[in-house]
């Protein structure tokens, strides 16, 4: 194992703009691979380079602030349909300092909610045009008649280029679903070194491969396998499948550390917080969670959310974290912001904290994550982890249940109005 930056990060620097950075980036690996984009077949359908990206970013870096008019500060939807172009529109909008705003297409089948969401979205973020797809441009085109898209300037940059060679062809992440092991494949065919899931994905790999004839997969090349993702990583899942994979697709097996990183980040940290580099540490309190960081690069708190006191280690509290990577705050809504992005401990250390809203608990320097506060569900006095309930039920219904399809919640009751 190597802790040392990919090739594409060694550039990188905290003392100048992240354009400079970037364009360093794209004198060294020009006309090598920034992204291979497969079809629905897990047929290469795109591949495009850094300096392809580069450039056809600059034209619509332009073309934003020239022919459309908008200036840095403004902010433009992307709804586009799952695909590479995708890519390029969010570097283009980094480039002429407009903020994108990345919207999930409106699903044909309910349009009209579809549209509702995204009306309420450009509402919201007084977005100035959107930029789609071909896809997406052909489905406004065709249902705006009898269901009205926001009234905002809409504009299809697909073939929006100086160089008229540039091609994409776009997928559905429902390819997935469908056939899972077509990632695993990917994975063998390119000798990736790093990929990443949602525990669920793992667990609907194991699942489907058990039916399926692997022989073909050879994950030798694997160094790491991110876990969790925005969730919490249970560890029976991973370690399913490394068993399974390890016999038949040469998943390496270093013992106890494995390949497994298990991590914690949320959107308004932008994404990344921290990631635990040692495997799959489990809890000494609860043996059932696994440590998803520690060496932390960002400041790291667990309080008690009424005093605002840092409660001792191993006690669980409210995760705040304080760092460079934390947002500004929840556009247009100052006061949530404030109570959210700003918030203090006690005695104050002169750091602003962002709420996570998670409750975790920090034991040998690791960071635990238990769930979301929010999500608890009380039953007789007594506290319960969705999550929790949600793995228990996943695990009793292993052979009947859809992975990542269980969801835990909280009903009251209307005869003693406690929690069900």
């Amino acid at each position: 194992m190597t802790s040392s930056k990919p090739r594409w990060l060694r550039p990188w620097s905290e003392e100048v703009s992240w354009q400079a950075q970037a364009s360093k980036t794209v004198a060294a690996l020009d006309k090598e691979t920034f992204l291979t984009w497969l079809d629905g077949a897990g047929v290469q359908a795109a591949n495009l380079s850094f300096g392809g990206v580069w450039m056809r970013s600059e034209f619509v870096a332009k073309w934003l602030l020239g022919d459309l008019g908008l200036a840095p500060g403004d902010r433009a939807m992307l709804v586009y349909s799952p695909g590479p172009e995708f890519f390029v529109a969010f570097v283009s909008c980094l480039r002429a300092g407009v903020l994108a705003v990345p919207n999930y297409p409106p699903d044909p089948s309910s349009l009209r909610r579809g549209l509702e969401k995204l009306d309420l979205v450009s509402t919201a973020c007084e977005s100035e045009v959107g930029l789609t797809d071909s896809v997406v441009h052909k489905l406004r085109v065709t249902t705006s008649i009898w269901h009205p898209w926001p009234g905002i300037r809409w504009h299809n940059t697909d073939g929006l280029s100086d160089d008229p060679r540039y091609h994409m062809v776009n997928f559905s992440p429902l390819s997935f679903l469908a056939d899972p092991l077509m990632w695993l494949r990917a994975v063998s065919k390119y000798r990736a070194i790093w990929t990443a899931s949602p525990d669920f994905g793992y667990r609907l790999c194991t699942k489907r491969a058990g039916d399926a004839d692997v022989s073909d997969i050879d994950l030798s090349c694997l160094v790491y396998c991110v876990g969790g993702v925005g969730q919490r990583c249970v560890p029976s899942l991973l370690r399913e499948f490394a068993a399974y994979f390890a016999i038949h697709a040469r998943l390496p097996d270093d013992g106890n550390r494995g390949i497994f990183v298990p991590n914690y980040g949320l959107a308004e940290h932008v994404v990344a917080t921290c990631g635990e580099n040692d495997g799959l540490v489990a809890s000494r309190r609860r043996p059932d969670l696994i440590s998803c960081g520690s060496d932390f690069p960002v400041d790291v708190c667990v309080v008690d959310a009424t005093t605002r006191r840092v409660v001792t280690d191993g006690t669980p509290g409210e995760l705040w974290l304080s760092s460079g990577s934390v947002a500004q705050g929840y556009w247009g809504k100052s006061k949530l912001s404030t109570e959210t992005f700003g918030a203090r401990v006690e005695p104050d250390d002169g750091k602003a904290y962002l709420r996570t809203g998670d409750e975790a608990f920090i034991e040998d320097g690791r960071l635990f994550v238990c769930g979301r506060i929010k999500d608890m569900v009380i039953i007789g006095g007594e506290n319960y982890y969705s999550d929790d309930i949600e793995v228990a039920a996943a695990e009793a219904m292993a052979d009947s249940a859809r992975p990542g399809c269980i969801a835990a919640f909280a009903v009251a009751s209307a005869e003693d109005e406690n929690e069900r």
